[in-house]
C-alpha cells in the first residue's frame, strides 16, 4: 500500500492570526505555528483547537527580535523538512509575498510547495496523470539520466530515489521508485552497501 505524501504546513502567526488547523485528525498533515517572542499569551478558542491535534502539531516560538527573524525561520525548516522528507508537500501559511522567490526555488527542486493565506484554501483542480512508459522504458530512462549526471550521481538510497521520483515528476508511487531501484540491482547496473551508500557500474 502506498505511504501517503505529507503535507507540512508552516503557518506564519506574525501575519496570519487564525491558528485553526481545521479538520486534520487521520490525514497526513503536520502542523508547525512559528510564534514570534512578543507572542506570550494565545486565545483559548485557539488552545482548545490546537489541543485537539496535538499529535500533530508543533508551536515553535522564533529566537531574537530581529527583522525578518520569523520569516528567516520558516525558510529554515521548510529546508529542514525538504531534506529529511523530499516527498514532503510544503505550505507556507502568510499574507507575505517575500516567500514567493523560495516557493518558487523550491519548486524548481520538484518539490510541491505553495504558499497561501488559507491553511487548506480552495480545493485545486486534480492533475490529469500523463501516461506512464512500460517498466523496461523506465529502466532505461533511469539509466539513461543516471549516466547523463555521472559527477552529481546520488550517493545515498534516499536521495537516489528523491532524485529518481523528480525524474519522474512525482508521477511514480514510493513503491515504483523501490521496485526500480531494485530492479537496476538485480541487473547489476548498481550495489547498495548496508550503510546505503549506491556504487554505479553504468
Amino acid at each position: 500500500m502506498e505511504t501517503p505524501r505529507t503535507t507540512y504546513i508552516l503557518i506564519d502567526h506574525e501575519n496570519i492570526h487564525s491558528l485553526d488547523p481545521g479538520e486534520i485528525e487521520g490525514r497526513a498533515v503536520k502542523v508547525l505555528v512559528f510564534l514570534g517572542v512578543q507572542t506570550t499569551k494565545l486565545a483559548v478558542d485557539d488552545v482548545q483547537k490546537l489541543l485537539k491535534h496535538r499529535a500533530q502539531i508543533e508551536l515553535i516560538t522564533i529566537s531574537g527580535n530581529g527583522k525578518n527573524a520569523l520569516d528567516f525561520h520558516i525558510a529554515y525548516y521548510a529546508g529542514r523538512i525538504n531534506a529529511e522528507d523530499p516527498l514532503a508537500s510544503i505550505r507556507i501559511i502568510s499574507r507575505d509575498k517575500g516567500f514567493d522567490p523560495l516557493i518558487a526555488h523550491l519548486k524548481n527542486r520538484s518539490v510541491e510547495a505553495e504558499r497561501s493565506e488559507e491553511i487548506f484554501g480552495p480545493p485545486r483542480k486534480r492533475r490529469v496523470a500523463t501516461a506512464l512508459p512500460p517498466a523496461d522504458a523506465r529502466v532505461e530512462r533511469v539509466i539513461s539520466h543516471l549516466a547523463k549526471i555521472a559527477k552529481a550521481r546520488p550517493r545515498k538510497r534516499r536521495t537516489l530515489a528523491s532524485n529518481l521520483a523528480a525524474l519522474f515528476r512525482k508521477e511514480l508511487t514510493e513503491r515504483e521508485i523501490a521496485d526500480l531501484i531494485a530492479t537496476l540491482q538485480s541487473a547489476g547496473k548498481l550495489l547498495i552497501d548496508e550503510k546505503d551508500t549506491v556504487t554505479y557500474r553504468l
